[in-house]
């Protein structure tokens, strides 16, 4: 994906998804939420996104013309780096809750919002999307979703101009819905910006490499550390 289409699809994706909604603030995941009591928590992921370079506010296509060719060989080299262990982050979030004796089921496949309709209230702390009949779907009380919007490294313009080095970026959302009455019993936006002293170290960027892996281990333990045991 290219770096003006992820900004925009960044704009649009998963729980926040509709034309002009109100900002849902975090909400913290109270111990019982996945303890003994808790029923069976369902943990999902979305499809990870493409490790790639962004040019925020690079906002015409010339802009962005410039920003890619200028940034030639990073774009080639972020376009390299791997996920590590991100995929079993899942896995990992299931053992976490297991351990404090809930009831983890952990989904195999990529979560999607195909189906899943509007749901309309003006209560707080509630979905915007029905994920209720998932409940049946799956056999679980809670449905526990990761959703990693972002990854890579950014470097936001004015135009043709950047403001600022290179960072590494993981934008995720956590969130947990409660499937009897679509309730969110944890809600947490997680957006890790990490620079490197060095940056400008074409092919390999070893700095900027680094602060993407550290950027990469700060984003999984914001997702673990609310679900271990106090």
């Amino acid at each position: 994906m290219r770096s003006w289409l992820m900004v925009a699809v960044l704009a649009i994706s998963g729980l926040t998804t509709g034309c002009a909604v109100q900002v849902q603030n975090p909400v913290a995941l109270a111990p019982a939420a996945i303890g003994p009591s808790a029923g069976k928590v369902g943990i999902a992921m979305t499809e990870l996104p493409k490790v790639d370079t962004a040019f925020p506010g690079a906002g015409c296509l010339l802009c962005l013309g410039v920003a890619n060719l200028a940034h030639s060989a990073l774009n080639a080299h972020v376009s390299t780096l791997s996920y590590e262990d991100l995929p079993e982050l899942k896995n990992q979030a299931g053992q976490l809750i297991a351990q404090r004796g809930g009831q983890p089921v952990v989904l195999a496949e990529a979560f999607k919002f195909d189906g899943l309709e509007e749901f309309k209230t003006d209560k707080p702390n509630f979905a915007r999307r029905d994920f209720r009949p998932l409940r049946a779907k799956h056999g679980v009380d809670k449905l526990l979703v990761v959703e990693v919007q972002a990854l890579g490294i950014w470097r936001n313009y004015a135009s043709y101009v950047p403001t600022e080095p290179p960072k590494a970026v993981f934008n995720a959302l956590a969130y947990m819905v409660n499937l009897q009455d679509n309730s969110l019993e944890w809600y947490q936006p997680i957006a890790i910006r990490k620079a490197a002293e060095t940056w400008d170290q074409a092919p390999k960027f070893p700095e900027l490499t680094n602060a993407y892996f550290q950027a990469l281990e700060l984003g999984k333990d914001a997702v673990l550390k609310p679900l271990q045991a106090q």
